[in-house]
């Protein structure tokens, strides 16, 4: 299926399209699109991003720590020293699931979010998610146990 027809099944048929690798690049494409609002993005390279991530109670974080910022049980999601822990700001329109705040951004900006497109969502995350679904170690079982994969 090519982008085209994803957007069509997203806009016209209420599909949710999942963007969780690559996810810079695909942003781009979808905005020159007009499928994905316009951005600025805010990255976060010198602290260990997990004490600046915060998490909203959302139904993909169902049975894990929420209204809160990320502690240990989301380390494999976000890992220090990583410079692709980003934030987008100044977009309209988005539900932030998980923020980021840091020097010397002076807002929040969303790291997983959840944008309206036609009559579908399209759901965008910097988190470390598909990186760590076939991982068998204890660290990366709490990205098996989000909402979004499929038990």
């Amino acid at each position: 299926m090519d982008l085209a027809e994803a957007l069509k099944r997203v806009k016209e048929g209420g599909a949710t399209l999942f963007v969780l690798d690559g996810v810079c690049p695909w942003l781009e494409k979808l905005c020159s699109l007009n499928a994905f609002p316009k951005y600025k993005i805010f990255t976060s390279h010198q602290n260990w991003v997990g004490h600046s991530l915060f998490v909203k109670g959302h139904k993909f974080f169902e049975c894990l720590p929420v209204n809160c910022a990320m502690n240990w049980e989301y380390q494999s999601l976000a890992s220090y020293g990583r410079d692709k822990h980003w934030g987008l700001y100044e977009i309209d329109g988005e539900e932030p699931i998980v923020s980021l705040v840091g020097y010397p951004l002076d807002g929040i900006a969303t790291s997983m979010g959840v944008v309206k497109c036609g009559k579908g969502r399209i759901v965008f995350s910097s988190l470390e998610i598909p990186q760590n679904l076939t991982k068998e170690d204890n660290q990366s079982a709490i990205t098996r146990r989000l909402a979004i994969c499929p038990p």
